[in-house]
């Protein structure tokens, strides 16, 4: 098989989260299959030029974010591993923005005693490099001229810590939403990858690895977008 390698790879769970990523790229991607996965390389003009991107729709949940995660740094050797989608918006983000995690809590882990659940929580970070970029294209807020069709309400950005656990948490007074409050309180979403691509970034440190998510829904306005919001 002939040797391919990308400049970044970005990972997504669904499918309206796969199309607003390739929708970023040039026309004429090409598709390759390796060991049953399929993945997709095409190509984006940004401001540093032209990179080589690979893209795949992985399906939801940590685990299989972590194996496919695994596979793509294995045969593709990207300098960066993205995952990009949507979250629920916790705290101080709403409908429409965009968190990026500079730490994701596996905030599922514990210890299932007699009288109480005691959590016992996992946190990885996202690379420093890759956050500190993050932060500072959320405060030149040029990355919001991305978004098609324009919202009604320009989107902010934020980063911090979101959660990533195997279920999808869709309100705040939920058992998993409780104990979010409880033990994680600074959490910006909540979301079911993010954990799953670091632990595999973490075993690579040669890749640097970061979460980007957007919110299609907000826990304090319980309130939904009828098209997927943009990324920066």
């Amino acid at each position: 098989m002939r040797a391919e390698r990308v400049d970044a790879f970005v990972l997504t769970a669904i499918e309206c989260e796969y199309r607003a990523v390739v929708a970023h790229l040039e026309p004429g991607r090409d598709r390759r299959t390796a060991d049953g996965a399929v993945h997709e390389i095409g190509h984006f003009a940004g401001h540093h030029g032209r990179l080589t991107v690979g893209v795949q729709l992985a399906g939801p949940g940590n685990e299989l974010a972590a194996v496919l995660a695994e596979r793509a740094i294995a045969r593709l050797r990207p300098s960066v591993l993205l995952l990009v989608g949507v979250a629920g918006g916790r705290k101080d983000a709403r409908l429409g923005d965009v968190v990026v995690a500079d730490t994701v809590y596996g905030y599922e882990s514990g210890r299932d005693e007699r009288d109480a659940f005691r959590p016992r929580i996992k946190s990885w970070p996202s690379a420093f490099a890759l956050v500190q970029r993050a932060r500072l294209v959320a405060a030149d807020r040029h990355w919001q001229r991305r978004v098609e069709p324009p919202p009604e309400r320009t989107p902010a950005a934020y980063v911090g810590a979101l959660a990533a656990g195997s279920k999808v948490v869709a309100h705040a007074e939920s058992a998993s939403g409780r104990l979010l409050a409880e033990v994680a309180g600074d959490t910006l979403a909540v979301e079911t990858e993010g954990l799953g691509l670091l632990t595999a970034a973490r075993t690579n440190p040669q890749v640097g690895a970061l979460v980007v998510r957007g919110c299609p829904i907000c826990w304090a306005t319980r309130t939904r977008p009828t098209t997927p919001t943009g990324s920066p």
